[in-house]
C-alpha cells in the first residue's frame, strides 16, 4: 500500500480487520473484560455483552478467549442463522463433535456427552455467539434449551451472547422473558472518551510504525472524536481517510484542516450512499407530525366537550380526591425509574458460609414479650452487613480512582476492593454501599442505575 513507505508504517494502523495486537482497553472495555472474567470463573450460565456497532465488542471477546488458557474449552460462533438446527450444527462443528446424524436430537445428545466428558476432565465449556441481536425467537429458544444442560450442582455450558443494544430489548420482551430471566451477568460497552480517543489513535500508530510515529494535532483528534462519538470503527475510518489526504498533500503531520477535509469526504460519501432512505425518513417524519396534530385536535375537542357537560358542583366535589391521590403517589413516582428507560437487572449472588450454603434453623418462639425490647436491642447492636453494591471493576487502579473521584464529586461514598481472579490477575472493584438486607442493596442499586445510567451488581460484603 502506498501509505506504508510514505509514513514508515509496517502495516496500516487503521485497517478494518480484527487484529488483537491493536486491542485498546478503554474504561468500558476493562469493565466488560472484568465481568467476563468473573462470570466464567464463577460458572455463571448466561452472560450478555452489548454495545453499539463498532464499539469493539468482537475484538474484546476474541481477546478474552485468547487469554482463557487450557482450562476452558471455547467456541466462537460468528455466523447468524434463523434455523435452530444450524446453530447446534455450528456449535458441534466448532468443538469437532461427531454425531450420528444431523438431526436435532442427535446433535443435542452428542453435545451433552461432550460437555459431561469435559466436566469429568475438570474443564469448563463456553460458547460465544456474536451478532446475537440478529437471531430470531426460535434460535434464541434453542439457546435457552442448551443452557439447561447441567448436573445437579453445576452448569455444563456457559453461553455468552454478544450484540447491539437491541439484544437487551429483545431479552426484556415478554416473548423471551424465560431467557432474559436467566441472564446472570450483563454489561453494555460504552464509547471511548476524548482522552481515550487520543490514547487509542496513538496506540495504533505506535504499533504500526517502524520508527517514531506521526502525530495528530489535538484539534484534529477533537474533530475525529466529535464525528465518531468515540466509536473505534468510525475513528479508524476517519484516521485512514486523513492519512490518504495527507499523502495526497505530501504532508506527514495530521492537522485540523486535513481531518476536516477527510470528514467532509466521508460525510459526502455517506449522503450519496443513502439518498432514498433519507427521503423516506423525511416523509415518515412529516406523516407522523401530521397524525400527531390531528390526534391533538381530536383530544382537545373531546376534552372541551366533556368539560362543558360537567356542572360546577361536580367539579368541586372531584377536586379533593384527585389531589389526595396525587399527593399519595408522589413519593413512588420520584423513586421509580422511567418506563422508557428501565433500570437493567441487578446480578444477585448467593452468600455461602464457611462450610457451604448457610443453614438457618427454624425455631418456634413466643415473641409476645420481645416486642418492647426489640428497638433497644437494634440500637445497641448494629445490623450485620452481608451485601455490597458494586459499580465498576478495573485492571488499572488509576481507572478505579478516577471513578471514585467522579462518584464522590456527586456525593457518593465509594471504596475500592481488590479482587484476584483465577489467572492471578488483580482487579480493583468500586463499591458504593454496604447493606444488611438484599432488598436494601437492590433499592440502592436501582436508584443509582436510574440516576447515573450505570450498571450495578450485588456482591457479598467485603468479598473479592
Amino acid at each position: 500500500m502506498y501509505l506504508l513507505p510514505y509514513f514508515n508504517f509496517k502495516e496500516n494502523p487503521f485497517n478494518r480487520t480484527i487484529d488483537l495486537a491493536y486491542l485498546y482497553l478503554g474504561r468500558h472495555h476493562e469493565e466488560a473484560n472484568a465481568h467476563l472474567t468473573y462470570a466464567v470463573s464463577e460458572g455463571e450460565g448466561f452472560i450478555v455483552v452489548t454495545g453499539e456497532r463498532g464499539v469493539g465488542k468482537t475484538i474484546l471477546c476474541r481477546s478474552f478467549l485468547e487469554g482463557l488458557g487450557t482450562t476452558v474449552e471455547s467456541a466462537y460462533i460468528d455466523r447468524s442463522t434463523s434455523n435452530p438446527q444450524k446453530l447446534l450444527l455450528y456449535i458441534t462443528t466448532e468443538f469437532k463433535i461427531r454425531s450420528k446424524t444431523e438431526s436435532m436430537k442427535d446433535l443435542a445428545d452428542a453435545l451433552n456427552e461432550f460437555l459431561i466428558q469435559k466436566k469429568l476432565e475438570g474443564k469448563k465449556v463456553a460458547v460465544f455467539i456474536d451478532d446475537a441481536h440478529r437471531l430470531n425467537s426460535d434460535v434464541l429458544e434453542q439457546v435457552r434449551l442448551i443452557s439447561n444442560l447441567e448436573t445437579s450442582k453445576d452448569k455444563l455450558l456457559q453461553l455468552v451472547l454478544i450484540g447491539e443494544p437491541k439484544l437487551s430489548e429483545m431479552l426484556s420482551s415478554n416473548e423471551l422473558r424465560q431467557i432474559g430471566q436467566r441472564v446472570s451477568v450483563g454489561y453494555r460497552i460504552g464509547p471511548l472518551t476524548y482522552d481515550e480517543t487520543v490514547g487509542y489513535i496513538q496506540h495504533r500508530l505506535t504499533i504500526a510504525s517502524k520508527g517514531p510515529p506521526i502525530r495528530f494535532d489535538p484539534k484534529a483528534v477533537h474533530r475525529i472524536f466529535k464525528y465518531s462519538r468515540g466509536l473505534p470503527r468510525i475513528i479508524n475510518l476517519a484516521c485512514n481517510q486523513a492519512l490518504e489526504i495527507a499523502y495526497e498533500r505530501k504532508r506527514k503531520h495530521i492537522d485540523s484542516d486535513i481531518v476536516k477535509a477527510a470528514l467532509r469526504y466521508l460525510s459526502d460519501r455517506a449522503e450519496t450512499d443513502v439518498p432514498k432512505s433519507r427521503n423516506q425518513r423525511l416523509l415518515g417524519s412529516v406523516a407522523a407530525i401530521s397524525c400527531l396534530v390531528f390526534a391533538i385536535a381530536i383530544a382537545a375537542f373531546f376534552f372541551r366537550y366533556n368539560r362543558d357537560q360537567i356542572s360546577p358542583k361536580e367539579v368541586v366535589s372531584e377536586k379533593i380526591p384527585i389531589a389526595a391521590d396525587q399527593a399519595a403517589d408522589e413519593p413512588d413516582r420520584s423513586a421509580r425509574s422511567s418506563p422508557a428507560n428501565p433500570a437493567p437487572p441487578v446480578m444477585k449472588e448467593e452468600i455461602p458460609s464457611e462450610h457451604g450454603q448457610a443453614d438457618v434453623p427454624v425455631v418456634d418462639v413466643d415473641t409476645s414479650d420481645l416486642s418492647s425490647d426489640r428497638s433497644e436491642l437494634e440500637q445497641r447492636s448494629p445490623p450485620m452487613m452481608i451485601h455490597s453494591v458494586q459499580v465498576g471493576a478495573f485492571r488499572r487502579i488509576g481507572n478505579a480512582v478516577n471513578l471514585i473521584d467522579r462518584l464522590e464529586a456527586k456525593g457518593y461514598s465509594a471504596q475500592i476492593f481488590e479482587y484476584p481472579d483465577p489467572q492471578g490477575r488483580l482487579w480493583f472493584t468500586v463499591r458504593i454501599g454496604d447493606h444488611a438486607t438484599l432488598e436494601s442493596a437492590e433499592e440502592q442499586a436501582r436508584i443509582f442505575t436510574a440516576n447515573e445510567n450505570m450498571r450495578t451488581f450485588i456482591r457479598p460484603y467485603k468479598a473479592y
